[in-house]
């Protein structure tokens, strides 16, 4: 009846949060102990399979956030700055990079095979590959209710009402009400093994960090 709020024509970074959150739910101990059965004994995965799946997941994550943010401010740049100032994708790529010795490493896509900027006017892709990042975040943070109980059933009923919701509604406004305020970073941080809020210093550092 009403095509425009059907199924994924919704807002780019909020309709990849629904499945998502699903993806994190996937990986939940008490779920692998359900569905990740040994293919010939039947049994689920012991403790120390658990606790080395649970530590896996944060390696290198904070490379591949890193990626995105950088992915992002080069299609951001491209698509904002005024075209008669365009001095070669390279210039392009070297006005955004990150300040670290290690920028080289987190290896963004180059300008010239970023197929996301010009590959479908009509997908929302082009200028907005920070969508990825943004969903990343609410994701992280709309499970964060589930990570001690998977299953949880007043935090079960607000996610299902987010979802019958669909597009039903601006997506900044329909995720304060299921979670009560405006997404942070803090979940997809710390699944990323970084610390959301360090301590502070007063020491040196002795070598380059990001």
């Amino acid at each position: 009846k009403y095509p425009s709020l059907q199924g994924t024509n919704a807002p780019a970074d909020f309709v990849e949060f629904h499945s998502m959150v699903n993806e994190h739910r996937a990986t939940v101990n008490d779920n692998l102990r359900k569905y990740a059965l040994n293919v010939d004994t039947g049994l689920p995965p012991d403790e120390k399979t658990l606790d080395a799946l649970v530590k896996s997941q944060s390696y290198f994550e904070s490379r591949a956030l890193l990626k995105l943010v950088q992915n992002s401010l080069r299609d951001l740049e491209f698509h904002s700055m005024d075209p008669a100032q365009y001095k070669g994708d390279l210039a392009v790529e070297k006005s955004v990079a990150l300040k670290s010795p290690y920028a080289e490493h987190i290896r963004p896509y180059s300008l010239t095979r970023f197929d996301h900027l010009f590959s479908d006017g009509h997908t929302g892709y082009a200028a907005g590959y920070v969508n990825y990042l943004i969903a990343q975040e609410h994701a992280a943070d709309g499970f964060a209710p589930f990570k001690k109980d998977p299953y949880d059933p007043a935090w079960s009923k607000r996610l299902k009402d987010l979802y019958s919701r669909g597009s039903g509604g601006e997506p900044v406004d329909l995720y304060k009400q299921y979670r009560g305020r405006a997404a942070t970073p803090d979940a997809m941080l710390e699944e990323a093994g970084i610390d959301p809020k360090p301590k502070k210093t007063h020491k040196k550092s002795s070598g380059p960090g990001f």
